[in-house]
C-alpha cells in the first residue's frame, strides 16, 4: 500500500475532526430549503462527454429548485457543463494538479468545506486516490460511488476507499457494458429516470464563417501510438473528395498537434483544406455538431460527436475492446450514428500493453491495419 497516501488519508482525518467543531451550512436549518449535492467529474473531454448523458439524467432528477448542485469538472470542460447541467456552484480543477499534488487537492477539498452535503456522488468508474479522497473529506450525509475497476486504483487502496462510501454500486456481472451506458447505471442506482435518447445539445458559436458543408478529421489522440497514420488520413480525403467534391475537409488540432494536421494537408495539396487555429471546447462543439460526418481516433474528439449526436466514424484499435465503441442508445441498440471502422485480432483487450510490438514506437498494428477502404465503406 502506498504510505504517503495512508498519510494523507491520516491527514485529512484530523482535519474532518477539526472542522465538526466549526460551523458550516446545514440543509437542516430554515434558512438552507434547497438540499445540497456535489457531484464529481474531474476526468479528460473523452471521458466528460461519455458521462454527460448520465449527468444530465441526474441533473433533472435532482432539480435546480430543490437542489444545489456543485460540481466539481475538469476546467476544459467548465463551459460545457455550467450549459448543460446548470450547476448553482461550478468548481473547476486542473485534473492533472488533482491527481499528483497533495496540496493542490487540499485547496480544492477546502474550497468545498463550506456546506454539509445531503448527497456526495463520485461518478467515476475508474476510481482514482484524488477523487475519493475528495469525497472522503468532505462533509455529507450520504457519499455514493461505484463499485468500478483497477484501471486507476490498486487492490488494497480500493479495499480502504470503499469505505469511504455509504453505498456503491454492484459489480457488473453481466456483459460489460459501453461506457454511456455504464455512467447511466449510477444515475438509475439514485433513482434518475432512463433517458429517452442519449444525445446532448450544446449551444455554441463557431465565430469564424464555415463552409457550406464540410467534414471534420480529428487526427489527433492522447497517446500517439492510438493515432492512425497521416497517409491513411490523406487517402480517405482524396476518397471523399472523388465522390463528394461538395464537402469541405476540416482537419481539427488539439493542442500541439498543429503539425499532425499540416503533414496530412500536405498529401492532398490538390484539395483545399481548411485547418483551423485550435480553440475553446465549446466553439469545438460547435463545430462538430454542424458537420456532415466527423472522422477521428478514439479519442476525445469520437466521444463528443457521437454524444452531440453526429455521424461519427471511429478508428479503433483493440486496447479496450467494447467499452467506448461501438455505443448503443438508450434502448440497447446499436447506435446508427457511431460506425466503428477495426481490424479484429486475438490480442484484442490488451489494455494497450501490446503483445506484437511491446517495445514499438510508431502506430499501434490493430490501428495501422486498418485501411481508408474500410473507412470510405462507412460513409
Amino acid at each position: 500500500m502506498n504510505f504517503a497516501r495512508v498519510a494523507e488519508f491520516l491527514t485529512l482525518g484530523c482535519y474532518r475532526l477539526l472542522r465538526l467543531f466549526k460551523p458550516h451550512i446545514d440543509p437542516n436549518k430554515p434558512n438552507a430549503v434547497k438540499k445540497q449535492i456535489l457531484v464529481i467529474r474531474t476526468d479528460l473531454i473523452g471521458d466528460f462527454f461519455c458521462w454527460l448523458p448520465a449527468g444530465k439524467a441526474l441533473r433533472q432528477h435532482f432539480p435546480a429548485d430543490q437542489y444545489d448542485l456543485t460540481l466539481v469538472v475538469n476546467q476544459v470542460c467548465g463551459d460545457i457543463a455550467q450549459q448543460v447541467l446548470e450547476p448553482q456552484r461550478l468548481l473547476t480543477v486542473d485534473s492533472h494538479r488533482l491527481i499528483e499534488d497533495r496540496s493542490y487537492r487540499f485547496g480544492i477539498i477546502q474550497q468545498l468545506q463550506d456546506r454539509l452535503y445531503d448527497l456526495v456522488i463520485n461518478t467515476h468508474y475508474a476510481r482514482d486516490w484524488a477523487t475519493d479522497i475528495i469525497a472522503f473529506a468532505v462533509g455529507g450525509k450520504k457519499k455514493v460511488a461505484h463499485t468500478g475497476n483497477l484501471a486507476n486504483i490498486n487492490g488494497l487502496i480500493r479495499q480502504l476507499t470503499n469505505f469511504f462510501y455509504h453505498q456503491r454500486t454492484a459489480p457488473e456481472t453481466t456483459e460489460p457494458l459501453d461506457e454511456r451506458r455504464r455512467n447511466l447505471v449510477m444515475a438509475e442506482f439514485l433513482g434518475a429516470k432512463q433517458p429517452g435518447n442519449l444525445i446532448v445539445t450544446v449551444r455554441g458559436n463557431t465565430k469564424e464563417k464555415l463552409p457550406k458543408a464540410y467534414y471534420m478529421i480529428a487526427p489527433g489522440a492522447s497517446l500517439s501510438r492510438r493515432r492512425w497514420p497521416a497517409k491513411s488520413f490523406a487517402t480517405v480525403i482524396q476518397k471523399v473528395n472523388q465522390s463528394h467534391p461538395e464537402l469541405t475537409p476540416v482537419i481539427i488540432p488539439g493542442p500541439g498537434e498543429k503539425d499532425l494536421c499540416h503533414a496530412i494537408a500536405s498529401r492532398v495539396a490538390d484539395i483545399k483544406v481548411i485547418i483551423p487555429d485550435p480553440m475553446p471546447l465549446m466553439q469545438y462543439a460547435a463545430w462538430v455538431k454542424k458537420a456532415q460526418f466527423l472522422l477521428a481516433n478514439d479519442s476525445g474528439p469520437a466521444h463528443m460527436g457521437a454524444t452531440l449526436g453526429t455521424r461519427t466514424i471511429v478508428i479503433l484499435g483493440g486496447g479496450n475492446e467494447h467499452r467506448f465503441f461501438p455505443y448503443n442508445t438508450a434502448d440497447g441498440q446499436t447506435d446508427p450514428k457511431t460506425l466503428v471502422a477495426h481490424q479484429p485480432m486475438p490480442c484484442y483487450g490488451c489494455l494497450w500493453r501490446c503483445q506484437l510490438e511491446p517495445e514499438g514506437q510508431g502506430t499501434f498494428p490493430c490501428i495501422a491495419a486498418v485501411t481508408p477502404d474500410q473507412v470510405e465503406a462507412l460513409l
